[in-house]
């Protein structure tokens, strides 16, 4: 019998973050589970000559955060079915940003005034870190969603 999936326990998500991927800067939206992070854009900047004006992305006709809501409100997604969602819908819209944690080395999630948000890194030292701001709230839940993952290390 197929379960629907839990917010809090197979997946968390961040409906509004600050997308800085791909295809420029803007708001965005993140999507983790314990073996992957999607980080999908929703309303970016793009210039044109001299101005600069915003561009809005959509998944099938729907503005892309909604679409990944609904998608994980689905109640017939199964837990087992949440990495395949989430390779469906980087390879549905340019700009996404897939990222294997079987490849990371250090996972850190802050939520501190200076640096809130999940940072990365496929090192095992030093440098070479690349984050993913949120606003406080969504990183805590993200730092618990985590906690306890082979890849992390203390804040």
């Amino acid at each position: 019998m197929k379960m629907a999936v839990t917010k809090g326990t197979d997946y968390v998500f961040a409906e509004q973050m600050t997308y800085n991927g791909p295809d420029g800067i803007g708001k965005g939206c993140l999507l983790g589970t314990r073996s992957m992070i999607l980080q999908l854009p929703v309303t970016t900047m793009e210039r044109s000559g001299r101005i600069m004006e915003s561009r809005d992305w959509f998944i099938r006709g729907i503005p892309a955060g909604r679409f990944v809501r609904e998608s994980l409100e689905d109640p017939s997604l199964d837990p087992s079915d949440l990495d395949g969602l989430m390779r469906d819908l980087a390879s549905s819209l340019k700009g996404t940003d897939l990222i294997d944690l079987s490849t990371v080395m250090r996972l850190r999630v802050r939520s501190s005034l200076m640096s809130r948000g999940i940072y990365i890194s496929v090192k095992s030292s030093g440098p070479g870190w690349r984050g993913f701001p949120l606003k406080k709230d969504d990183a805590g839940r993200f730092m618990e969603f985590y906690r306890g993952h082979p890849a992390a290390v203390g804040g």
